[in-house]
């Protein structure tokens, strides 16, 4: 699912952390999506904002269980949105609408 978004292990650590503000490292990320490491609550939180995925969805998809999403604002309803979004653009047009972004936020 992270593929989908064109999310690598550091992007997607990366972007869980901006997020959600769940801390995992690269390799996590990794053996999360090897079935490694198996994910708790706040993982699976984490995954959920970062999908755009409502946390019962993915536990269907799973088979875990666990406590209520907290963290499905509306700010990271929309960024979840603009990732799936964004994996249509190519590279140049992902820098564009980076340097576009840089400037409207001077």
């Amino acid at each position: 699912m992270l593929a989908l978004r064109n999310l690598g292990w550091s992007s997607a650590a990366k972007v869980m952390y901006l997020m959600s503000g769940v801390y995992l490292s690269p390799a996590t990320i990794g053996a999360v999506g090897r079935g490694v490491k198996e994910l708790d609550a706040e993982l699976l939180n984490g995954f959920a904002v970062v999908l755009g995925i409502p946390v019962t969805v993915l536990e269907s998809l799973i088979g875990a269980h666990q406590a209520a999403d907290r963290r499905r604002s509306p700010e990271n309803i929309d960024t979840a949105a603009l990732l799936w979004d964004v994996r249509h653009l190519t590279a140049g047009q992902v820098r564009e609408v980076s340097h576009l972004a840089d400037a409207l936020s001077r």
